[in-house]
């Protein structure tokens, strides 16, 4: 779902997941959009490793 702020998205949930779930891979095709251009997959965890040094130097200088 495309949102125009973080406060409206709402992330998919286990039940948002079909019973009836079949893919199927397309073998030597061109994918012009496939995972070289995925940034989600390489940001989201360099955030969160980010985010807990950060946490980890504001706790250690507050005590």
């Amino acid at each position: 779902t495309l949102t125009n702020r973080t406060w409206n998205y709402k992330p998919p949930l286990a039940k948002d997941i079909p019973e009836d779930f079949r893919i199927t891979f397309l073998q030597n095709r061109p994918n012009p959009h496939g995972v070289l251009r995925t940034k989600t997959l390489g940001e989201s965890p360099l955030v969160l490793a980010f985010s807990v040094l950060f946490a980890l130097r504001h706790a250690i200088t507050s005590a």
